[in-house]
């Protein structure tokens, strides 16, 4: 709360500094501060309601909420409905129904499901969240023959090491047909752009990697983009040999402010170095909160899908759409403090 405060006042300060640009617009800080710390806000909400109800009952009712807000008739849900409107409501609602009968079975043939719903989708991201949850909730019910705790460092670095497999295994296949034709032939493309899959997938990038070489303190929540601003963007962009002359580039990441399409990006151009040590404490408590539960085996699928879908979401999703994600993750994953009733005085 503290670090989206001061990310929230370091958005407005960046602003006004500058102001003498005539680039600002502080209608656009407000609408940008709103989202920002309303976030910070709802995940209270969330807090609060596990004092109250179990947690699959806090996924259920938070995943109704999403999908009532759902315009499937949006720019991008008329597309692809599923990938871009319907995926991590649905997701969310029903692994809640799955972990609230306290079945592991139920929660794997639900994600086989969701993940088969994902595959004809052209839903690469969603798919490969899916198929890691996937690993971590069939991993949980290895037998074994001790009890000691598992280490929280040990199952993180698994999971960097099995991302990576996933990573190169899955461009395999998706490179030899496996998703079908239009997606193999777009992903071809994008390796061949960039000779990578992820800065292919992501040119933007670049264009943050090249925005923060030349102005490291970031922009702020309601200036606008100048042209030296821009030019040095396209720069990092052709580095990869994307062509960044386009709609895309022009309108939506630099039409109205910054949007790099990443959480990383966006909290650190609108936001500045305060909204970076924001972007490290969702990613530590995200981390923190998966590493504890899978070591200790008591994660269920439905926090596990939302802690790997919130780190995909912190590296390569825009921020106005990751909130989603980013609620109830650390909501629902922040680990609970032991009370030392014994220091208890009585009066």
């Amino acid at each position: 709360m503290v670090l989206g405060g001061a990310a929230a006042l370091n958005g407005y300060l960046l602003t006004a500094l500058a102001n003498g640009t005539g680039h600002v617009g502080y209608g656009l800080a407000l609408q940008k501060t709103i989202v920002l710390v309303g976030t910070m806000l709802v995940i209270g909400v969330v807090l609060w309601a596990r004092t109250l109800m179990p947690l699959w009952s806090v996924g259920l009712f938070y995943g109704i909420g999403v999908l009532l807000g759902v315009d499937p008739h949006g720019l991008l849900a008329g597309g692809n409905p599923w990938k871009f409107a319907f995926a991590v409501p649905v997701t969310v609602i029903a692994l809640s129904i799955a972990m609230a009968r306290r079945s592991r079975g139920l929660e794997l043939a639900t994600l086989v499901v969701l993940s088969a719903l994902s595959m004809v989708s052209d839903a690469r991201s969603g798919l490969a969240v899916l198929v890691l949850t996937t690993v971590l909730v069939i991993w949980q019910m290895r037998p074994t023959s001790h009890t000691r705790r598992g280490s929280t460092v040990r199952v993180l670095l698994g999971l960097l090491l099995l991302s990576a497999v996933a990573y190169n295994v899955g461009q395999l296949l998706i490179v030899d047909g496996a998703l079908g034709e239009a997606t193999q032939q777009r992903t071809i493309a994008q390796i061949n752009t960039s000779g990578s899959l992820i800065l292919g997938g992501r040119p933007e990038l670049a264009a943050t990697a090249s925005l923060m070489q030349h102005y490291p303190f970031g922009f702020g929540s309601g200036t606008y983009v100048d042209s030296s601003q821009l030019l040095v963007a396209k720069q990092g962009m052709q580095s990869i040999n994307y062509d960044p002359n386009n709609g895309y580039v022009d309108n939506f990441m630099f039409g109205t402010g910054f949007e790099l399409h990443s959480v990383f990006g966006d909290l650190w151009a609108n936001h500045g170095v305060a909204g970076l040590a924001l972007w490290i404490a969702l990613l530590w408590y995200t981390l923190r909160g998966l590493g504890h539960s899978v070591a200790g085996r008591s994660a269920r699928a439905l926090p596990i899908y939302l802690a790997i879908a919130t780190l995909w979401s912190l590296f390569f999703s825009p921020w106005y759409g990751s909130a989603t994600l980013l609620i109830p993750v650390i909501g629902m994953t922040l680990l609970e403090r032991a009370r030392d009733d014994t220091k208890a005085v009585s009066s």
